[in-house]
């Protein structure tokens, strides 16, 4: 990787018109010289992971044909997880059904019958949730269990 960006610095960055490059980092250090110098010579996008309160509003936005509260959102959330993508598809699950039985109520049952739950957990997402919301701890330990 340090021989890719040295030789990128020395070519200032110069990179054929038919070729596109991409870094990607969850947590891109900003002290680096690859960071800095795309910084001043490239164009940099960051797509921040929604917060808790922004996740469940678009879940509120994906099922607003549907009537669901907020007990059972967090239920879903805690099934599904925070992939945007999985949240997007498991809730056009959840709207094609309600569609097709015509029942506008989505609740904890119809979740388990229709929505498929992460596979793996996320430690950090548990213990996140142990030091800020103890019942969605207990929800993912009783997960992790079965």
């Amino acid at each position: 990787m340090q021989t890719f960006v040295d030789a990128l610095i020395k070519s200032e960055g110069k990179i054929p018109e038919d070729s596109l490059v991409v870094f990607i980092s969850s947590t891109p250090d900003k002290r680096l010289k690859l960071y800095k110098f795309l910084e001043k010579n490239a164009t940099v996008k960051e797509f921040s992971q929604l917060k808790n309160n922004d996740i469940e509003e678009f879940v509120k936005k994906e099922l607003s044909d549907c009537i669901v509260d907020h007990a059972t959102i967090q239920y879903f959330l805690t099934k599904v997880g925070s992939d945007l993508y999985r949240i997007w598809f498991e809730c056009d699950k959840l709207k094609t059904r309600s569609k097709i039985k015509q029942q506008k109520h989505i609740d904890e049952p119809m979740i388990d019958l229709i929505v498929f739950g992460q596979v793996e957990t996320d430690s950090f997402i548990l213990l996140k949730a142990l030091f800020t919301d103890k019942k969605k701890a207990i929800k993912i330990l009783e997960k992790i269990h079965n």
